[in-house]
């Protein structure tokens, strides 16, 4: 699985649970930090990767 997959996996759970009702805003906005997070470090070490 590749990272940006397993980012929009653990990001579509607490969002389908937001729509829901079932969680708060600043609930999801912290789940969305967490995957944006996942998300540059992934690009970040993909660049690194490529320089060297």
């Amino acid at each position: 699985m590749t990272t940006n997959k397993l980012i929009e996996s653990l990001h579509g759970d607490p969002a389908t649970l937001h729509d829901a009702g079932a969680i708060d805003k600043v609930t999801m906005g912290e789940f969305d930090a967490i995957c944006l997070r996942l998300y540059v470090d992934s690009v970040r070490s993909k660049g690194l990767q490529a320089i060297l």
